[in-house]
């Protein structure tokens, strides 16, 4: 009996480790797909066109350097391409968080439009789990890195992402000024809800999965990665920390004109995190009844609204459009009289085997490659750029070193991003451009204003600061 138990015990050692094995083995062959890369996640279709080649375009490899969360000095590569027939300085979009796959329409269309394109160069599905920590300082520093660079236009810098790349460009979007447009695909707006809430709670269900048949595979593949961010979080009753390191949370220091796509059916980025206006009550089936991707209401603060409640008032424009109603190529507009356009395609009800969308909208032009950046890089900085009360009093506090999603360091050292000296040579480059396509009277008043706003025992700090950045203006 003894016996046969211990051969029992040995059998079933044997099964575990091969649905071990198995499981590990069916996601490395996702990861293989390139469905935890920047095509299946960053929402990057392929162009079925050539506009230019290779033979056409200049690329560099750019290495960027910064500070980590626990104050080390770290470099990472950005891939740089030019057109070689570019004189002159010219537009740059860059691509936040994803590599930019050279195949895809957007690489097509911006370098043949004769902009500069610009992306991290090597994405490993690693960078997820930092993504609002270290990933966040590295793309601030590419940013900034660019924005120095000779050939750059920098009254006429774009940021466009998706997924997490629309969470790394709404975030770039509020922390600095400098950018005249922005567009953000699915992005995840609300890491409390998505990493915390909604990924944890469908990955319980992928718990009860049958051989080769996980019931929400997408969310199996982003579970290990994305829920990594909710360790930067000290206490997971931080409230404040989890709006700050969110897209919501800076909603009202957005400075630049915004188009946002989201898909009714995302399951990995529920829409509700972008507008409520148009979600389905309740999913298709395939999940159990008692599961709901829909934004609860009694999160605290602000952690139950949809970016669409949080941005400023009288300045968005949400318009639905149904899937089965588009052409195969559509480009989706926006309004010139609103700085937020926020564009919901309805292309049903929320799938468990979904991504962000529909298998077969790929073909939709969900971002606005030539169209509306053409538009704004007419128009230049002087008349896109807003500077709200809420990002004037951010970015003083960013040059005081206060800034709680870009940690400023001192005694690392002086010469790399990440560090107070430089962001506060950041701030003061930024401004001065501001200057250059506005008035700096109206910085003045803008600035006033601001700090009259803000706590009456805080004013006179801030004021000190203005006064500084003055003299360097």
């Amino acid at each position: 009996m003894k016996r046969v138990k211990k051969i029992m015990k040995r059998v079933a050692l044997v099964i575990v480790l091969l649905l071990a094995f198995l499981v590990s083995f069916a996601l490395k062959a996702l990861n293989t797909l390139g469905l935890d890369s920047a095509v299946g996640f960053a929402m990057q279709p392929k162009s079925r066109e050539t506009l230019i080649t290779m033979d056409q375009v200049d690329k560099e490899v750019i290495s960027v350097s910064y500070i980590t969360k626990e104050g080390k000095v770290e470099q990472r590569p950005i891939k740089y391409y030019r057109p070689k027939d570019a004189t002159g300085n010219i537009p740059l979009v860059y691509v936040p968080h994803y590599a930019l796959d050279e195949g895809s329409v957007e690489w097509q269309t911006y370098l043949s439009n004769g902009w500069a394109v610009a992306s991290p160069d090597e994405f490993t599905s690693a960078y997820n789990e930092v993504l609002v920590s270290d990933d966040l300082v590295f793309n601030n520093a590419a940013l900034y890195t660019l924005r120095n660079k000779e050939g750059i236009d920098k009254e006429r810098i774009a940021l466009v992402g998706g997924s997490a790349g629309g969470y790394m460009t709404l975030m770039l979007d509020g922390l600095q000024l400098g950018n005249v447009a922005a567009i953000a695909n699915s992005p995840v707006s609300n890491v409390y809800f998505n990493f915390e809430k909604h990924f944890l709670a469908a990955n319980e269900i992928n718990k009860n999965w049958k051989l080769f048949d996980l019931p929400i595979p997408y969310v199996a593949m982003s579970v290990p990665r994305f829920t990594k961010n909710n360790d930067y979080i000290e206490s997971l009753d931080d409230f404040d920390k989890w709006t700050e390191l969110s897209p919501l949370g800076l909603a009202k220091m957005f400075s630049s004109p915004i188009v946002i796509t989201h898909y009714t059916s995302d399951m990995l980025v529920p829409v509700d995190t972008t507008s409520k206006t148009y979600t389905y009550d309740k999913h298709d089936g395939t999940l159990p009844d008692d599961f709901s991707t829909r934004l609860p209401d009694n999160y605290p603060g602000i952690l139950s609204h949809s970016l669409e409640e949080e941005l400023p008032a009288g300045s968005v424009s949400t318009v639905k459009y149904n899937f089965s109603d588009l052409p195969s190529e559509f480009d989706l507009p926006y309004r010139t009289d609103s700085q937020f356009s926020i564009n919901i395609i309805d292309d049903g009800k929320v799938s468990a085997k979904n991504s962000h969308n529909q298998t077969d909208t790929e073909e939709v032009k969900t971002i606005l490659y030539g169209y509306y950046l053409t538009s704004m890089f007419e128009k230049g900085l002087g008349q896109t750029e807003v500077l709200s009360t809420e990002k004037a009093l951010l970015l003083l506090e960013r040059y005081q070193g206060k800034s709680p999603q870009l940690s400023a360091h001192e005694n690392v050292d002086n010469t790399v991003y990440g560090s107070l000296v430089i962001y506060q040579e950041e701030i003061i480059d930024e401004l001065k451009t501001y200057v250059s396509t506005k008035s700096l009277e109206q910085l003045k008043q803008e600035m006033t204003e601001a700090i009259s706003q803000a706590p009456q025992e805080e004013q006179a700090n801030l004021q000190q600061t203005w006064t500084t950045i003055q003299s360097q203006i």
